[in-house]
């Protein structure tokens, strides 16, 4: 029966992979409809699993011997309060499999929304769907169809209608990265967020960007190759003049970043994106083709921060440098204070010798990546998952801002750095800091902008 049911599952891994998915600019709740074989070779593909057969082997292997918290065949590990049928095309059956898995990459990727709440969406249970949950929902099915460990498990039924996402549209504007000229504009059409405006002070001239919370804890840290350096050519001569903010790679020809870093540089313009090797060495200097941006972030500007999020497109493959995930952080994750987050990225000044005086520690040829690890916190308003910003106490000054807000994690054998926001800047409350930082949180809407967005263009005229 194992070996039968395995052969059938994996058979069409190739042609899974070569098939395309054709981004619309409507977001909606099915799923692209596939075999259970194409859904099963994608999910393997995403969490880098090339043998399946060894992985089956492994699972069992660690459940045996108790790594999973459960060294008996006796009591099943899933329970149904958290393992969902969530797969919501034709072939919903009743029962967690592949295509429960692939409909959460597809979540995760911008391509689908899921109609029900969130914390179906989280088999893990830690308030975080990432691809964790992906992991969590293939063990199940490796387990329960492929071992046949717990043929008597039935999973829990989805929760309540989700209607905290209305339908609606979201412009965005393009704009030339060589020339600064606004390309045009398009639309993109996920559910979109609640928004309400905030009795806040966000960053701008008159508040210094600094968020320090105690003393600095902040530590040098080239682990993450994929965070970067945001440089700018104010004179358009091809010599770059200095730096401006940190961006992250999400995607082959993406990095993501804060929209105020693009929008309030003064004229300069961000020509290249530089990435550093572990040793805190150049890697390589990637041209930039395109910023794109909110309009609506572009009407309220910097005193309306649920839209400052941006991307840049660069030309270079840059695939060898994406080392996050991206997911989101439900609201119980905000409301303990207990999920532990990093924000890595290149302030222009750190405290360095713990004297409580920040020193310049970033140049333009001065290269220093730091590392501040906190708690996110739900410093803003709201009970459920309608709340939009992401409020931390990771430690961060200027220049940090673009810089990703990540949660690490390992399930089973897998590592995970998934990101949960775009960082942004301090908050201060009547100009008095708060000794809290936020940043643009990752909701569907950035999920399709970043991974779902046939607007992209990354070749150079």
């Amino acid at each position: 029966m194992f070996k039968k049911m395995l052969a059938s599952l994996i058979s069409a891994a190739v042609l899974a992979l070569s098939s395309s998915m054709l981004p619309t600019d409507a977001l909606n709740t099915q799923p692209q409809e596939m075999t259970e074989s194409e859904a099963l070779a994608q999910v393997c593909a995403e969490l880098g699993i090339t043998d399946f057969d060894a992985y089956v082997a492994e699972l069992a292997a660690r459940m045996q011997s108790g790594a999973d918290g459960d060294s008996t065949r006796d009591t099943c590990p899933f329970d149904p309060a958290y393992y969902i049928d969530i797969y919501t095309g034709g072939s919903s059956n009743g029962r967690i499999d592949a295509m429960d898995a692939n409909y959460l990459l597809q979540f995760l990727t911008g391509q689908v929304n899921y109609p029900y709440v969130y914390n179906d969406l989280d088999p893990t249970h830690d308030y975080i769907i990432d691809r964790s949950d992906v992991q969590a929902l293939l063990d199940c099915f490796s387990m329960v169809w492929i071992m046949e460990v717990y043929p008597d498990f039935v999973p829990g039924t989805h929760g309540v209608t989700n209607t905290t996402y209305p339908a609606s549209s979201r412009t965005y504007e393009r704009y030339s990265a060589q020339t600064g000229s606004l390309l045009g504009t398009y639309m993109l059409t996920p559910p979109t967020i609640s928004a309400t405006s905030m009795n806040l002070n966000v960053p701008n001239s008159n508040l210094p960007d600094r968020g320090i919370i105690g003393t600095d804890d902040r530590y040098l840290d080239y682990s993450k190759n994929g965070v970067a350096k945001l440089l700018y050519d104010s004179n358009n001569d091809g010599v770059m003049d200095g730096y401006v903010g940190t961006g992250f790679v999400v995607d082959d020809h993406v990095v993501a970043t804060a929209a105020h870093v693009i929008k309030s540089t003064n004229g300069k313009k961000i020509k290249k994106i530089r990435l550093f090797n572990s040793n805190g060495t150049i890697a390589a200097e990637a041209t930039a083709v395109e910023y794109h941006v909110s309009s609506a972030y572009s009407i309220y500007n910097a005193s309306y921060s649920v839209y400052d999020y941006a991307l840049i497109t660069v030309s270079e493959d840059l695939s060898t440098y994406c080392c996050f995930d991206c997911g989101m952080i439900l609201n119980n994750g905000l409301l303990n204070n207990t999920t532990q987050i990093s924000v890595t990225g290149f302030p222009t000044q750190a405290d360095t010798d713990g004297d409580g005086v920040l020193e310049t520690v970033n140049t333009l040829t001065q290269n220093n990546e730091y590392t501040a690890i906190g708690f996110a916190t739900n410093y803003f308003s709201g009970t459920n998952d309608a709340i939009v910003n992401f409020s931390h106490t990771a430690d961060t000054s200027g220049n940090d801002s673009g810089s990703p807000i990540y949660h690490s994690s390992t399930f089973g054998s897998q590592s995970f750095s998934t990101v949960l926001g775009v960082h942004n800047g301090s908050i201060h409350y009547n100009y008095v800091y708060m000794n809290q930082n936020y940043g643009a949180r990752m909701k569907p809407e950035l999920f399709r902008f970043y991974f779902n967005n046939p607007n992209l263009n990354w070749t150079l005229s």
